[in-house]
């Protein structure tokens, strides 16, 4: 298999060949150099992570919900989290499916607590951020789960 350096060096010079000619080894030369540029970037990209999590302020937790269409929707979300002992405040954002959660920094409230009251209110949490944690619903299950067994003792 040839390499795109190989390749560009068999071709023939640009002023020997034909209009027809020319437009098409424009055309490999720049399929050459968007090929060369994504074997190129592939690898550096494969190394970051997809998605930067900024440090959210101490007190302060996001939860991503499924479809929170309406005003009536986030009222819900809001009753069932300002009965939770702890939160001080909510911020519903229905533009954007989040739902913001503030807390006392000194006094914590549990994330599955938090994640429990916006699943009772009938809207589907997605994605739960603190701090700079991400939890979805995957990673919360297990803390659910010992959460529950926890009651049930």
């Amino acid at each position: 298999m040839d390499t795109a350096i190989g390749v560009w060096r068999r071709l023939p010079p640009i002023k020997q060949l034909s209009n027809n000619d020319t437009e098409v080894v424009m055309r490999a030369a720049k399929v050459l150099v968007v090929l060369f540029v994504c074997a190129v970037a592939a690898p550096v990209l494969a190394q970051q992570p997809m998605a930067q999590t900024k440090k959210l302020a101490p007190g302060v937790v996001i939860v991503a919900v499924e479809d929170m269409h309406c005003a009536t929707c986030a009222k819900k979300v809001a009753r069932k989290l300002y009965a939770v002992k702890g939160v001080k405040r909510v911020a519903p954002s229905l533009e954007k499916d989040l739902v913001t959660v503030h807390v006392p920094a000194d006094r914590p409230v549990a994330v599955v607590t938090i994640w429990s009251a916006v699943a009772a209110s009938g809207i589907k949490p997605v994605e739960l951020r603190f701090g700079t944690e991400r939890l979805d619903a995957e990673a919360i299950a297990p803390l659910l789960a010992a959460a529950k067994a926890s009651q049930v003792r």
